[in-house]
């Protein structure tokens, strides 16, 4: 049955503590069928993983997200996500690359994503990758690894619009949030529509990366939430009309894109 899946989220955040129930009921009545909750550091795998066994709703993901190199031991945390991606449907992420972030270098942060990009192809999983200020890097770590995941995703796209074509030339999926509906984002806009088709994935980044009030789906139960699953439908819409593409051809495009990037995952 088609529907929506949401490729890239966090569950596990503090915001939907004690609403993890009314937030996935919202989802389903709006037709997401699934949420794929990335882990970023052992301080929530715990979480994700817990949320992953209660709720069928959830596609868990393990990973350590750059901005958290700095607060792990080398000699656990490897071992540690090693274990955890023994279970069948969980992917790696969210890791990668960011030249943003002050007090932790790229440097630093090479070998972690070296490390969780190999990982992902040994395992034959899907990897979540955040990339900011840093993509000329990103593009050389791919093209220097001696493996490659099967498929790999860049989420919350915000990389700029001549590295799209090499970009699909490695194997890359974009994840697109609703924070590319603000109608500033001229840039954001031409590249959202230099994606093809057949690669484009659609993410809330929830509770990060709101949409515009317009694309936000109020519920009483969950109305302190700004961001959450069942904005999914309200940003697809959105995409579609600045990418002037049928909703419902887009729409059924993103959830076969989501299920063949999934495969294996979903339930």
């Amino acid at each position: 049955m088609l529907g929506y899946i949401d490729c890239h989220n966090h569950l596990q955040d503090r915001a939907f503590d004690e609403h993890h129930q009314a937030v996935i009921d919202l989802a389903t009545q709006h037709n997401v069928h699934h949420s794929v909750v990335n882990g970023t550091s052992p301080e929530d795998w715990d979480k994700v993983m817990q949320l992953g066994q209660e709720y069928e709703h959830v596609i868990p993901c393990f990973g350590l997200h750059p901005w958290f190199v700095n607060t792990v031991k080398t000699e656990t945390w490897q071992e540690e996500l090693r274990d955890l991606l023994s279970i069948p449907r969980s992917g790696v992420g969210e890791f990668g690359l960011d030249g943003w972030k002050q007090g932790i270098t790229l440097e630093q942060q090479i070998p972690v994503f070296r490390f969780q990009w190999a990982l992902a192809a040994e395992i034959h999983r899907p990897a979540m990758i955040h990339c900011l200020k840093a993509w000329g890097l990103l593009l050389e770590e791919i093209h220097q690894a001696p493996t490659h995941p099967t498929r790999f995703m860049l989420h919350g796209f915000g990389g700029p619009e001549e590295l799209i074509a090499p970009l699909v030339a490695a194997g890359a999926y974009f994840s697109v949030a609703g924070n590319v509906l603000d109608p500033r984002r001229t840039k954001a806009h031409n590249a959202l529509r230099k994606i093809p088709q057949d690669r484009l994935l659609v993410e809330t980044d929830a509770p990060d990366m709101p949409p515009p009030l317009s694309f936000q789906r109020i519920s009483p139960s969950t109305s302190q939430i700004q961001n959450q699953p069942a904005n999914l439908p309200l940003i697809l819409a959105g995409l579609a009309n600045l990418r002037n593409e049928s909703e419902a051809t887009l729409t059924r495009a993103v959830y076969q894109n989501s299920c063949r990037f999934l495969e294996g995952l979903l339930p």
